[in-house]
């Protein structure tokens, strides 16, 4: 039989018995940090956020590695932001980020990134958000597909008003035919919009253009059938045009409007001017 060894003092053991509890602890950190968060998750979704952020702070020590670093700051941003905390949501998301991207975990940077974009959206940071939808973890996701279509809508409709406006400025300045052009460039964004097409109509009749004029304020007529501005200039280009038979048909389908507003028109001088040989605002219309 071999000579047994005996190890004096602890020396020896040291080593063996300080591996032999990392393995032990280990197992039992990472069951008790996926407990904790399985638990948080049953309190999140019962839209219990507070205790499922005290949870999740119980849980944050536990985290070891980068990539249960990064999963449990991504929960515990959502959770603030579903608090209305957006401050501390942006800081636990934006370290989280950070954190994943060495993990080249793509399903966890994917889920993150959109968080970043989700908050971002709603504080109106379209840009800031853009950035983290098209990124390549997010982009081409569900999420991330729909609000770069919701932000390019957005945009659109920015560069519509941008036109608008622009439209508006010539217009008071007597530039009516820039202000046509920006008209044109917004309705290239916004066809079916009928207040677009009464600020062309109006600038069409002031530069003389009656024909288009009364086809563009028809066309707005068509979309809004109650939109006051448009039967006032639709008047004033029959009235131009002499189109006696047009009038007439205005005035019986635009009765009540008509009925309704007669005051507004009768405080319009340039309706009074160029229709004064027509009887438009008569009770009897």
């Amino acid at each position: 039989m071999p000579p047994i060894r005996v190890f004096r003092g602890m020396r020896g053991m040291k080593p063996i018995f300080v591996l032999f509890v990392s393995l032990l602890l280990t197992p039992l950190a990472q069951a008790d940090f996926s407990a904790s968060l399985g638990r948080a998750g049953q309190a999140f979704q019962s839209a219990d956020y507070s205790n499922a952020l005290s949870l999740l702070r119980q849980a944050e020590p536990l985290a070891e590695t980068p990539h249960d670093q990064a999963k449990i700051g991504n929960a515990i941003g959502w959770t603030y932001y579903n608090l209305d905390d957006i401050r501390r949501a942006r800081q636990y998301l934006q370290r989280a980020f950070e954190q994943a991207k060495p993990t080249e975990d793509a399903q966890l940077l994917r889920k993150i990134s959109n968080n970043l974009g989700l908050l971002e959206y709603a504080e109106g940071n379209h840009q800031v958000a853009k950035s983290y939808f098209s990124n390549p973890w997010a982009n081409g996701s569900p999420t991330a597909t729909t609000y770069l279509a919701n932000i390019q809508r957005h945009e659109r409709l920015n560069e519509a008003k941008q036109h608008i406006s622009s439209g508006i400025g010539y217009r008071r300045r007597g530039d009516f035919e820039n202000a046509i052009k920006e008209y044109d460039k917004a309705l290239e964004i916004l066809p079916d919009s009928a207040r677009i097409q009464e600020f062309k109509g109006y600038a069409q009749f002031r530069l003389g253009d009656h024909q288009g004029s009364i086809e563009t304020l028809n066309n707005a007529l068509r979309i809004e059938p109650d939109r006051l501005n448009v039967v006032i200039n639709l008047f004033k280009s029959y009235c131009a045009s002499n189109d006696i038979e047009a009038i007439e048909a205005l005035i019986i389908s635009s009765r009540d409007l008509i009925s309704q507003h007669r005051d507004v028109l009768r405080r319009d001088g340039e309706l009074n001017r160029v229709c004064k040989n027509f009887n438009i605002q008569s009770d009897d219309a």
